[in-house]
């Protein structure tokens, strides 16, 4: 809840929305380690399905941005769009990095 000394334009986003689908990520590779059903075919599926959530969460910041005219966000929301990408590939070499 935003402070009513604290005045802006943007809207109110209720968090749980972006929160529920987060835990839903952490427990489907638990579940799935858990059932010994784990493949490289859903982690692959897994971190595709992450970065696109995150590309249409970032789109649509910057969709919003640039109808209401805020150049600025719309270049913030872009570059971390563009941020977000190379997230699967570190992940993939770190762990090819622990594994030795």
């Amino acid at each position: 809840m935003i402070s009513p000394c604290f005045k802006t334009d943007l809207p109110e986003i209720d968090p749980e929305p972006r929160g529920l689908p987060r835990a839903m990520d952490v427990l489907d590779g638990a579940v799935a380690r858990m059932g010994r059903l784990e493949s490289g075919f859903g982690a692959v599926l897994d971190s595709t399905l992450d970065r696109l959530s995150d590309s249409a969460v970032f789109m649509a910041c910057a969709v919003h941005f640039a109808w209401t005219g805020n150049v600025t966000y719309v270049c913030l929301s872009l570059m971390a769009l563009a941020n977000a990408y190379p997230i699967s590939s570190v992940k993939a070499r770190a762990e090819n990095v622990v594994r030795g």
